[in-house]
């Protein structure tokens, strides 16, 4: 089962393509080539004009050495139960 975010992870800063493409240092055309193959972590969903990700998701991402996105699901699931 889900965990609901709490109101201090809902109220996290978000990140654009643009602004996670600034903070990874990558372009935006890598970025969605790497989504599109299951190597970046799926966003959070579209809110508005795109998709966002959570900062504080990245960072756990970039900390876990960039697992492909079956990995880090299946990684997040485990921290949850």
């Amino acid at each position: 089962m889900k965990k609901s975010p709490t109101r201090t992870e809902a109220l996290a800063p978000l990140l654009t393509i643009d602004g996670l493409a600034a903070y990874l240092n990558k372009s935006k055309r890598s970025l969605y080539r790497m989504l599109a193959a299951g190597e970046l972590l799926a966003p959070l969903g579209k809110l508005g004009a795109g998709a966002r990700w959570r900062l504080a998701d990245v960072d756990a991402w970039i900390e876990a050495g960039f697992p492909r996105q079956e990995v880090w699901e299946r990684m997040r699931n485990r921290q949850v139960a």
